[in-house]
């Protein structure tokens, strides 16, 4: 009988092995959820801005709001990630 590993979603398991050598501390945690949150306020500043410059027919300006607003979502993510990674090993 073949054995299945337990798969954590969107994690690979060098990922997840690689975090319980490393561990995350309970102010890394913290510090994850606050820099999460931030870079996500930053990527609604710029769909905001984003959409007014389209309302204004300044595409230039609208897609170079959209692209900032798209990295700092990508950030956001990461630290969302980390610390789903923390709750994971820690829950």
């Amino acid at each position: 009988m073949k054995t299945t590993e337990l798969k954590t979603p969107g994690f690979s398991p060098s990922r997840v092995e690689q975090t319980k050598k490393t561990g995350i501390t309970k102010q890394e945690a913290i510090d994850n959820h606050k820099n999460a949150a931030i870079h996500f306020e930053q990527a609604a500043k710029f769909h905001w801005e984003a959409a007014k410059f389209h309302e204004g027919g300044n595409e230039e300006n609208a897609q170079q709001s959209a692209i900032l607003a798209q990295g700092h979502h990508f950030l956001a993510k990461e630290f969302q990630e980390a610390d789903a990674v923390y709750h994971a090993l820690n829950d």
